[in-house]
């Protein structure tokens, strides 16, 4: 078993495209998935009530499938054909990350097989971030910066014939994320080296990656001052003497092509819809929606937006009001903060729209496992 969840690591941390030999889109950490939850039904009807699980995911669980299965529903009642993912596709994605939700929440007590797991993420994605700087170097032109601007190193890795990585561009950098906290949380030496792994997301110019990242550690520097509530008040102060800087700042980008790519009009067109239909458009139908709101093509690069457009608003709410209520229990300050730093991704990107790196980076939070515990400690914190 433990050699098992070992692969299920490593293999989960190297999307690669050499690794793309199965049929149907299925990678080799799919199947191991699989075998492991296999293993956990074996020995649940050898022995009933060995594979125990936390209640309270076992309710997202339900809750999430009965909103996926009904809005997948909505989507065959569409005549048009998605213009994004397939509601199969998204489908799939969701019941893989519940699965993944399932593995963590009935494997959450057993610290070997965590630190197992931890170990085959960071291998991985090790492995991963060496393809990552051979492929940077070998098709880096600093050149196209004069066309491109600061998307010229994001173009490597989206528009080459032969892109070493079978997931897009805009994960790229949240998922060395995860094996940047795992070595980190280990506050021991080695703890120090966790910065390679954050190279993806500068060399990316991965702008939501860096701003989590930032607000992580300025999180973590103001729960080290006593005088907390004077410094909040000091830079929100700062902040809101700042913006109409800020604000012209930011107009300027555009000559560097790091502008909002139409995400305001996806933004207030994205509300406009939720507002008018509350129950969603189904699976794989929010780039239809918003295409004939705006003309752009794009889902809405947030994922209570995401969510309330496909699963509906109810659904966004109810996973929202469970986060709160996590933040609010939570013992663990840091895993509140690396929460705090996914979501910001989430809230900008379209990434964590049920994709699985972003799927077992939040329940590692909801179940505190980054930092390793002493044997006999429960790892679950969200009892």
């Amino acid at each position: 078993m433990q050699l098992l969840i070992f692969l299920y690591g490593l293999f989960f941390s190297l999307p690669l495209t050499m690794l793309d030999v199965l049929p149907g889109g299925v990678k080799f950490d799919d199947i191991v998935l699989i075998m492991i939850l296999g293993v956990y039904l074996y020995r649940e009807l050898s022995t009933p009530g060995t594979v125990k699980m936390n209640k309270y995911f076992l309710l997202f669980i339900f809750i999430t499938l009965s909103f996926a299965f009904f809005s997948f529903l909505i989507s065959q009642f569409q005549s048009d054909p998605p213009l994004g993912d397939t509601p199969l596709t998204v489908l799939s994605r969701i019941l893989q990350s519940l699965l993944i939700v399932f593995m963590l929440a009935t494997n959450c007590l057993d610290i070997r097989s965590v630190t197992v797991l931890k170990k085959g993420i960071v291998i991985g994605t090790s492995i991963s971030l060496l393809v990552f700087f051979v492929f940077f170097i070998m098709n880096v032109d600093v050149t196209k910066f004069s066309t491109r601007g600061v998307y010229f190193t994001k173009d490597i890795f989206q528009y080459n014939s032969y892109l070493p990585f079978s997931i897009h561009v805009n994960t790229l950098g949240s998922f060395f994320l995860i094996a940047f906290f795992i070595v980190y949380e280990m506050k021991n030496k080695l703890s120090f080296f966790s910065v390679i792994y954050l190279m993806p997301s500068i060399f990316l110019i991965g702008k939501g990656d860096i701003v989590a990242v930032s607000v992580f550690f300025a999180l973590v520097l103001l729960s080290k001052i006593k005088n907390k509530t004077f410094i909040i008040s000091l830079v929100v102060l700062i902040v809101m003497l700042s913006l109409p800087i800020l604000y012209q700042e930011y107009l300027t980008l555009s000559q560097y092509r790091v502008y909002s790519s139409g995400r305001n009009e996806i933004y207030f067109a994205a509300l406009t819809e939720i507002l008018s239909n509350p129950i969603g458009s189904g699976l794989g139908y929010q780039n239809n929606v918003l295409f004939n709101l705006t003309g752009i093509n794009y889902p809405a690069h947030n994922i209570f937006l995401s969510l309330s457009l496909e699963l509906g608003v109810i659904y966004a709410l109810i996973l929202l009001l469970m986060s709160m209520i996590w933040l609010l229990k939570s013992s663990s300050e840091e895993c509140k903060y690396i929460f705090i730093c996914f979501l910001i991704i989430g809230l900008f990107g379209n990434a964590m729209y049920f994709y699985k790196y972003h799927t077992l980076a939040l329940f590692f939070c909801f179940y505190g496992l980054w930092r390793p515990r002493q044997k006999n400690e429960c790892i679950g914190n969200t009892q």
